[in-house]
């Protein structure tokens, strides 16, 4: 039985809640480990982003989609504020902000003049550099690994 969109869209959204619990539970175990609550965060708006986004499927309406993309372009804003939360242990809501902000101003122009494809576009390209910031920020402290430098 083939699986319908709104399917492996719900399916997305247990995992990511899976993973927002399973990082919430780990910060309560080690609170000094705030990048934890950070991931933790990231992970339920990632959640409520992909839940806003499966109900525009059921009804296309422009303020569910805003709305879904707000919030998915914001849950990796909280992830690259978290790797540099994790990296530095500074506090992430600067990143969060100078990162997310432009993104958010990019990305979603496009949906609001009802250019949806536009805006599908311009949002996966800023995620694909959110997530780029992301890994750059995990290669910039590899070397504080436990297993030496690479």
């Amino acid at each position: 039985m083939p699986l319908d969109y709104n399917s492996l869209l719900i399916a997305i959204a247990f995992a990511a809640a899976c993973l927002g619990v399973t990082l919430f539970a780990a910060w309560l175990s080690a609170r000094t480990e705030t990048f934890l609550l950070t991931w933790a965060v990231g992970a339920m708006l990632l959640v409520a982003s992909v839940l806003v986004y499966s109900a525009y499927v059921m009804s296309p309406e422009r303020h569910l989609v805003i709305l879904a993309f707000f919030m998915h372009i914001s849950a990796f804003a909280v992830f690259y504020g978290a790797a540099i939360q994790f990296r530095t242990g500074e506090r992430p809501l600067r990143p969060i902000l100078m990162a997310g902000i432009p993104a958010l101003l990019v990305a979603l122009p496009g949906f609001a003049t009802r250019f949806d494809a536009i805006g599908f576009i311009l949002s996966n390209l800023v995620v694909a550099a959110l997530l780029f910031l992301t890994a750059r920020q995990y290669w910039i402290g590899r070397s504080e690994a436990l297993c030496g430098p690479v």
